[in-house]
């Protein structure tokens, strides 16, 4: 059974993940939504000396994550106060690692604004969100200048006409440098298709962006390089591979 929407991330797409988010001087490192602590511990092995702060709504995730070492707190992180609970504030963290649960929201006014503070965009006339994108806006908002984010999200949002506002938005005010696409099947109890972003908190400046998909034995594929620009349409590397055949 799943518990609040969690699917958990194997250790294998959890490294690999974090061995293409290349940042050094890392002092913080944040992860929301922690689950079993695939991400947490791949990150520890890459980042050893840095501050991990480290949240998740089930008390035996954060159980389990204290006994292995983190300094875990039990917060649901759909609160308003996020910040507050979490003892952190805005702009103040290097690192951001998460595989956020997948729900519908509400599209209530807290969001509306968060995703608006985040500097994304959506049509506010949606009456239900997907709690993927609050993760990635309070993800956004906690990273420092030049901070970088690696989150699973779902192929939806690479895709879906109705987040081409968010890609429009990402695009105009981060810049993406990777986007990897993930095989149906990821994940364990769904088969639902996600792939990768991996952003950095600052302009793009005309810089491509790489696209790979994973491919047997989670290796990636060879990479495609593509301006952001062509974002907007659709991220994902199947797509593009097609596009310029």
């Amino acid at each position: 059974m799943i518990k609040h929407s969690q699917y958990y991330t194997s250790d294998e797409i959890a490294s690999l993940m974090v061995r293409c988010m290349s940042k050094k001087d890392v002092d913080s490192v944040m992860d929301l939504g922690a689950g079993n602590g695939a991400l947490t511990n791949a990150a520890k092995k890459k980042w050893k000396y840095a501050n991990y702060i480290v949240a998740d709504i089930d008390e035996s995730n954060c159980n389990c994550l204290s006994g292995q070492g983190f300094d875990s707190r039990n917060i649901d992180c759909y609160s308003p106060d996020l910040d507050k609970k979490l003892g952190i504030s805005y702009n103040s963290v290097d690192i951001g690692i998460c595989n956020p649960p997948y729900e519908t929201l509400e599209n209530n006014i807290f969001i509306k604004r968060l995703i608006e503070q985040a500097q994304l965009q959506m049509n506010h006339k949606e009456k239900f969100v997907s709690s993927d994108l609050l993760f990635l806006a309070y993800n956004l908002l906690f990273l420092k200048p030049q901070g970088l984010l690696g989150i699973i999200v779902p192929y939806s949002i690479m895709t879906g006409r109705n987040y081409s506002l968010i890609r429009q938005s990402l695009i105009g005010n981060y810049y993406i440098e990777r986007v990897i696409e993930l095989p149906e099947r990821s994940f364990s109890y769904t088969e639902a298709k996600t792939g990768i972003l991996i952003i950095r908190k600052e302009k793009s400046n005309g810089r491509k962006t790489k696209l790979n998909a994973v491919i047997e034995n989670c290796r990636l594929s060879e990479s495609i390089i593509v301006p952001s620009s062509q974002l907007v349409l659709r991220m994902d590397y199947s797509y593009h591979k097609w596009k310029k055949n």
